[in-house]
């Protein structure tokens, strides 16, 4: 559901193979990942794109995707 790096994985306490076959844990360290990036960048371009990539160029990619889709789902709440 949400992908987590080996290096993260392991960082956090976890094998690939557990995080792999539980998408709760997947989500919750997704998040968790996620908080890490935006504390450190900020609710920011940056922030989200970190998720993806710390290159900055491919962050910015990363992050306009997310929003693009977001607005979509946005669209659809609002029916």
């Amino acid at each position: 559901i949400m992908q987590v790096n080996e290096r993260n994985i392991r960082r956090y306490g976890y094998s690939p193979a557990q995080v792999a076959q539980d998408p709760c844990l997947q989500v919750l360290l997704g998040a968790r990942y996620l908080r890490e990036c935006i504390d450190k960048y900020g609710l920011t371009i940056y922030g989200i794109g970190c998720y993806h990539t710390r290159k900055k160029e491919e962050a910015i990619r990363y992050a306009i995707r997310v929003l693009r889709v977001l607005e979509e789902v946005r669209k659809v709440w609002k029916r």
